[in-house]
């Protein structure tokens, strides 16, 4: 999954509202990633990295690096996919705001 978020997301950046681009709140996760672009590493670069990780642990915390623990502030929130979360969920934070299912189903 998350080779696929580096990997697709010029094509999801693409499809996103212009009012969600540079939004604080759902960073890109290869652009805005301290851990990737960041860094200057190519996206085939950033996956050598994903697949090295040992752990769900590692995952997220190269995923979702943050001051003092994970920064869930991505575009895909995978924080809560660790075996101590009781949501056991990934997050999408980049659409537009939907007040209604048939809203949210577009991003599903």
């Amino acid at each position: 999954m998350c080779h696929s978020i580096i990997h697709f997301e010029p094509a999801i950046e693409a499809m996103i509202p212009s009012e969600r681009r540079g939004n604080e709140y759902a960073k890109s996760n290869w652009i805005d990633n301290p851990n990737f672009a960041r860094r200057n590493l190519s996206r085939d670069e950033s996956m050598t990295l994903i697949q090295r990780c040992a752990n769900i642990r590692e995952l997220v915390v190269l995923m979702h690096p943050g001051d003092g623990g994970f920064d869930k502030m991505y575009s895909w929130n995978i924080t809560y996919i660790n075996k101590s979360a009781k949501q056991g969920t990934v997050e999408f934070r980049r659409g537009s705001a939907s007040d209604n299912a048939s809203d949210a189903f577009i991003w599903m």
